[in-house]
């Protein structure tokens, strides 16, 4: 090994490996940023993945209590007789089932045509806790015996009820159940003129 001396006590050879070791030894300014840019694109991504996750739960167990909301309304309106027989040719409240604001007076089925509660309600009026911003929604209409799904304009002895549950604007539940006149009411007696 050949050693040159320079004016400076350090050899030639020796100052050359010195600043390369420190080459390997350290990053360098531009490596630390892009170390940094990468370390946080791949956290923004991470914590967009959480949050969608978190967003869907929501909204499967928004689902689950709008159903149920759907559910328990409808097993009330199923459990009425198909219709009143002092007004058989009238979908709707009469008087006084509308004046009472709820539907505890609500004797057939057709009485929950039109009905809206937000938040939804129990039959007497009460409100069910935990519900703030949802609203249940009714319609009930007749359907031609031929294609369920065209509605008639006069009594064909089946009805089509439908009742929707919302949280804000979006819908979360809708459940469709048919009613005829020949299905046994609340006291188990079928319809007038049905044997």
């Amino acid at each position: 090994m050949i050693r040159i001396e320079s004016k400076k006590s350090e050899p030639r050879q020796v100052r050359f490996l010195l600043t390369r070791e420190r080459r390997i030894a350290g990053f360098s300014i531009i490596e630390s940023v892009m170390a940094i840019a990468i370390v946080s694109t791949m956290f923004a991504v991470a914590m967009n993945l959480a949050g969608g996750s978190r967003t869907s739960v929501t909204l499967l167990a928004d689902r689950a209590k709008g159903e149920r909301l759907a559910e328990s309304l409808m097993n009330e309106i199923l459990d009425q007789p198909y219709y009143n027989p002092a007004e058989a040719s009238v979908i709707g409240t009469d008087t006084a089932e509308a004046a009472t604001g709820n539907r505890s007076l609500f004797d057939d089925v057709d009485d929950y045509q039109g009905w809206t509660a937000s938040p939804p309600e129990q039959s007497d009026g009460a409100v069910i806790p935990g519900h703030i911003g949802w609203t249940r929604r009714v319609e009930v209409e007749w359907v031609k015996p031929s294609d369920l799904t065209a509605v008639s304009v006069s009594e064909s002895g089946i009805k089509r009820i439908t009742v929707t549950v919302f949280k804000g604007d979006k819908d979360l539940a809708h459940l469709t159940a048919y009613r005829t006149d020949a299905w046994p009411g609340v006291d188990g007696d079928q319809h007038p003129g049905i044997e």
